[in-house]
């Protein structure tokens, strides 16, 4: 017999039409949930046999989806120091640091993160260890290694392709060897000194085979694109999401394309964005050190052209999802809340939605929407507590004091040994 399991709390938020159940409670038989509703409406069939935990105070919601992480980097205070440090590390030390990290992922709330780029067959390896069920984790999509041109934005972790043909084949030797998604870097990037992030690095014509080749064989695809000119490809080429989606001009200022992003919201596409590693930087009551806003280029308050490309892509409709890239400078794993505070506090989202992009839109864009993302009978049983309400305030995301993965109890205070990262984000 499955083990039944029931959680009662002041409220849940199921990120369906529902939305918010007041007096809610989850019940869960093995790693399906069986109930999403009042307490008052629990059944004696529900309740039989149950293990219940009272959780007053708490706010219940759907495991969060974390779109863009690294979980083999270091999260260091800048680039290139992760970049060394990374370099330097065996396979062996590169697959335990992995492991560490992807726990750090359950103490913030996440059950699902996609990988987007480490040393080949790193992160896999800790992916299937989770799988078989001889690692405590949430779950991992991964795309093994990058596909990136000769010298281009991490190159030192990519596989390097020019030519069509070569395109195709890192595609199909990737999913060959069990990658959940392609990832391509269309330009280059700030983390490789070699590379310029306003550059592109792929035409839509080569970023059109990628998608082909990839669809083929049923698997996503992510696109880094930072400059504006990289988006056009992209969403020409019918990227799956969009990673990071700056739109930086030729000249280094912004250059938001409305009629780019009509596009992407026709085709249905998925935008990414990651925000925590510069904007966390202007978040009043964070402790800030001058030699980490030096590290961040920050000189002054948050300028409002910066803010308005990503309030320009929430408002254009778009399937919008809040990742982290966790594993660049001062970006750790444990604290996924900081994103989700950029985009309330510095873009203005409303938190009721910036939940949403941090569940049911990450599930849909990552293509696992029937199995995750919100919380409804017959789903996987992905699922957190957090002590507060964070539909009234945000904050409250910081303060995850339980993860349920598949039904399994992954992580609970104090029950994950294992140091928090420091507040400036360094290791």
């Amino acid at each position: 017999m499955s083990q039944k399991r029931i959680l009662k709390a002041d409220r849940a938020y199921t990120a369906t039409d529902s939305d918010i159940i007041e007096q809610a409670a989850v019940a869960m038989a093995g790693d399906r949930i069986t109930y999403v509703g009042p307490v008052a409406g629990l059944t004696p069939e529900l309740t039989a046999d149950a293990v219940v935990e009272e959780l007053p105070g708490h706010t219940l919601l759907p495991g969060m989806l974390d779109g863009h992480v690294h979980l083999s980097f270091t999260a260091g205070p800048n680039h290139d120091q992760v970049v060394d440090d990374i370099s330097r590390e065996t396979d062996m030390e590169q697959v335990l640091r992995t492991a560490s990290n992807a726990q750090k992922c359950l103490r913030a709330g996440l059950t699902t993160v996609r990988d987007l780029g480490g040393r080949r067959d790193v992160v896999p390896t800790v992916r299937d260890a989770i799988n078989a069920g001889r690692l405590a984790g949430p779950r991992i999509l991964s795309c093994n290694v990058p596909i990136t041109v000769t010298g281009g934005h991490i190159h030192f972790v990519g596989w390097e392709a020019n030519e069509e043909w070569e395109l195709r084949r890192a595609v199909r030797t990737l999913i060959k060897h069990g990658a959940d998604v392609i990832k391509i870097c269309a330009s280059g990037g700030n983390m490789t000194a070699e590379s310029n992030p306003l550059m592109v690095q792929y035409s839509a014509q080569q970023l059109g085979v990628v998608v082909e080749e990839a669809h083929k064989l049923d698997t996503p695809v992510a696109a880094h694109a930072i400059p504006t000119d990289s988006i056009r490809n992209c969403i020409e080429a019918g990227i799956d999401t969009i990673e990071h989606c700056v739109w930086l001009g030729a000249d280094g200022g912004y250059d938001y394309d409305e009629e780019a992003m009509a596009t992407a919201v026709a085709k249905d596409l998925t935008v990414s964005i990651t925000l925590a590693g510069v904007f966390r930087g202007y978040l009043a009551d964070m402790p800030l050190s001058e030699d980490m806003r030096a590290a961040m280029g920050i000189s002054g308050p948050l300028e409002e052209e910066r803010v308005a490309q990503f309030r320009n892509t929430w408002q254009s409709g778009v399937n919008l999802i809040i990742s982290s890239d966790s594993g660049v400078r001062y970006t750790p794993f444990d604290d996924y809340y900081i994103s989700l505070r950029c985009a309330a506090e510095l873009i203005g989202i409303p938190p009721r939605e910036v939940l949403m992009m941090a569940t049911r839109n990450p599930a849909k864009g990552l293509g696992v929407l029937h199995e995750r993302g919100t919380l409804e009978t017959g789903k996987a049983a992905d699922i957190i507590a957090v002590a507060g309400n964070p539909l009234a305030d945000i904050k409250a995301m910081a303060d995850v004091k339980l993860t349920i993965v598949g039904g399994k109890v992954m992580f609970r205070e104090e029950m994950i040994d294992a140091p928090r990262t420091p507040a400036l984000g360094v290791n």
